[in-house]
């Protein structure tokens, strides 16, 4: 995390920042903060305050919905115990011993952010909420978030639960890579059907409906439903953004929204600046022999249009023997942004090389297996021999 927040600072500084060219103007009474990520590279472009402390409510149901899909079996029917009754909030009005499809629980989580819903999950996943919160602790350790902590699962209101807009657009960017997430966050509406309560379910993200590119992830109300939290993914083209709001006055928060991507759609472009298994070094073993060296992934790099990318790298290579395989690694590679350091990565072999014998090897060889035929060969007719009475 600490190279990752590096670059942040570096883009900033390399590429100007977003207040200085005419990013738009959001109302601070309007919303806490907010993040603009390219989801691909993680680079953040547009930001206010992203590493501010914000209570969380219901976007907590994001990373309860992950672990769901991750450890579940959402085709299994969960048995409702007596917990999630009675929690508070947006409900789906689950029943205790009542049996609902974990997949179901999932998409009243994530699409309608039913508090009773994510406690079901948090239950079944781990036995208890305590135990989940552990879960969702070390997750959000895992996905690299510095400034999280969760205290329940479904956004109880403590003041110890507590994220940032740059965490919440990591946690989005991770439940992105996940196809069942994904399936579920384009879901407009959908039927629920439970014991004591039957509706339509509505996504309240309402640009899922109207807005070209929007795919998910969730739009989380808070306290009086006046301001929420909004947790957008957005692909189109060579586009591919995460967006975060937090606490946003929700009669302007959609068109917030829509400005602050529409605005990075028109000012960045998407440069690669290597491919995966390109090659991008000649290298020789210690026997003489040439091989080229692959970048191990691809690197893309979100810049303002117009401003020239001033890229280098620099290659660390090991001493190459015999034997090797393909795709082993060879050395790491350094990409440099405005001189600083932007991607490591591993340089892997494009070729399987075997043990290379000379000809004296080859007569210690063949000396030696003829010594060991004559041992074995002595050894036996030893054996064979007929015992004197």
């Amino acid at each position: 995390m600490q190279k990752k927040s590096f670059v942040l600072i570096l883009l900033f500084m390399y590429f100007l920042s977003s207040t200085a060219w005419g990013a738009p103007v959001i109302e601070e009474s309007d919303l806490d903060s907010y993040v603009l990520i390219d989801r691909n590279s993680g680079h953040v472009l547009l930001e206010k305050g992203k590493d501010t402390s914000v209570n969380i409510e219901g976007a907590t149901n994001i990373l309860t919905s992950v672990i769901a899909a991750e450890k579940g079996d959402l085709d299994k029917k969960v048995s409702i115990g007596e917990n999630p009754v009675k929690v508070m909030g947006t409900k789906v009005y689950l029943q205790e011993k009542e049996k609902i499809l974990l997949s179901d629980l999932v998409k009243a989580a994530l699409v309608y952010s039913a508090n009773d819903a994510a406690m079901a999950i948090a239950e079944h996943i781990s036995g208890s909420d305590l135990a989940f919160v552990e879960e969702l602790n070390n997750k959000v350790r895992e996905i690299g978030c510095e400034n999280t902590v969760f205290t329940n699962s479904y956004g109880q209101k403590d003041s110890r639960h507590v994220t940032t807009a740059y965490d919440l657009a990591l946690i989005a960017k991770y439940a992105m890579n996940n196809e069942k997430i994904v399936e579920f966050a384009k879901i407009k509406s959908f039927n629920w059907s439970g014991a004591s309560w039957q509706a339509l379910l509505t996504n309240r993200n309402i640009l899922l409906e109207d807005y070209p590119g929007i795919t998910g992830l969730m739009a989380a109300t808070r306290g009086d439903q006046e301001r929420l939290d909004l947790i957008f993914s957005y692909q189109l083209d060579d586009k591919d953004y995460i967006l975060v709001m937090t606490n946003a006055r929700a009669v302007k928060a959609f068109d917030y929204a829509a400005q602050l991507i529409e605005f990075a759609s028109e000012n960045f472009q998407v440069v690669r600046l290597v491919d995966e298994k390109e090659p991008i070094i000649t290298v020789s073993t210690v026997d003489g022999k040439t091989i080229q060296g692959l970048s191990e992934r691809s690197i893309s790099i979100p810049i303002r249009i117009g401003v020239k990318v001033d890229a280098s790298k620099e290659f660390f290579m090991n001493e190459i023997k015999r034997p090797l395989k393909e795709g082993d690694k060879i050395g790491e590679v350094v990409y440099f942004v405005g001189g600083e350091e932007l991607e490591r990565m591993n340089v892997l072999s494009d070729q399987k090389l075997s043990i290379r014998f000379s000809y004296l090897d080859m007569g210690i060889y063949a000396f030696a297996g003829l010594y060991l035929i004559q041992i074995i060969y002595r050894t036996m007719k030893m054996r064979r021999k007929p015992k004197r009475r």
